[in-house]
């Protein structure tokens, strides 16, 4: 599957600068202004170039800081440092540390009233132990720091569903054609399914609009509509938009 790390920010120049805005949704990809929740205004290189460390921030549309990153290679977007991510209100919510892209160390998340909601400790992107607690500060059961959106029934059931579905393209099973290609696609709050996109075996996004490649992306988009909605995905216990992707296998028999 795509690693779906976040695609944060644009390179503008060196050391700290605050230019044209780039605007993000929930999940900091790229998105416009009507549908956006936060905009880049800082990025400061602490290297020679974009290959080096830097510190990159983004602020909600009111102008209340949103995210803290420290990077250890900002042209290649690998997070090594502190995340640190805070509410609308001002309220710090999330205080994490991770080395090249991993959890590694701790992760605090905090409620909306700044009592403790989780304290994890990671080692490589491995849980070592964790804890979660109530709105009051008291303990309560352990749940994971990100939940996956799922196909109701789970990946067999996805899988069934697909292999049902899929219609091999008539133009590409008269010219012998095979492939692989696979469908990103964000998963809503209410399970509903948009932005689809289709990327190739090498990982490669589809932008042709003709040839066997568009004949494989236009089937798997249309199986993808066909889905029933998905259970979302969950952020520190709460429903999330989150990006999922589906694998689709065109072979010949």
């Amino acid at each position: 599957m795509k690693k779906l790390f976040p695609l944060l920010f644009c390179l503008y120049a060196m050391n700290s600068f605050a230019q044209e805005k780039v605007y993000y949704d929930s999940n900091m990809v790229v998105t416009n202004v009507a549908s956006s929740r936060a905009y880049t205004l800082t990025v400061k290189l602490e290297g020679k170039d974009s290959s080096g460390p830097a510190l990159a921030k983004t602020y909600f549309l009111s102008g209340q800081i949103s995210t803290e990153i420290h990077y250890s290679n900002y042209k290649s977007k690998t997070v090594s440092g502190t995340f640190k991510r805070w509410r609308k209100t001002g309220q710090l919510w999330r205080d994490a540390h991770y080395s090249n892209n991993a959890f590694n160390g701790e992760l605090l998340t905090y409620w909306p009233n700044g009592k403790v909601k989780r304290q994890d400790n990671y080692l490589n992107d491995s849980l070592l132990n964790g804890k979660c607690f109530d709105i009051n500060g008291k303990d309560t059961a352990w749940y994971p720091f990100r939940k996956a959106p799922s196909f109701p029934g789970g990946k067999s059931a996805l899988v069934d569903f697909i292999r049902r579905s899929v219609i091999y393209p008539p133009e590409a099973l008269e010219m012998n054609e095979q492939g692989e290609i696979e469908i990103l696609f964000l998963v809503g709050k209410d399970g509903s399914l948009s932005q689809l996109e289709a990327f190739d075996s090498k990982n490669n996004p589809i932008k042709e609009t003709t040839g066997v490649n568009n004949l494989f992306k236009e089937e798997g988009f249309r199986v993808v509509r066909t889905m029933p909605k998905w259970i979302c995905g969950k952020l520190d216990g709460e429903p999330w938009e989150m990006y999922s992707a589906c694998p689709f296998t065109f072979k010949l028999q």
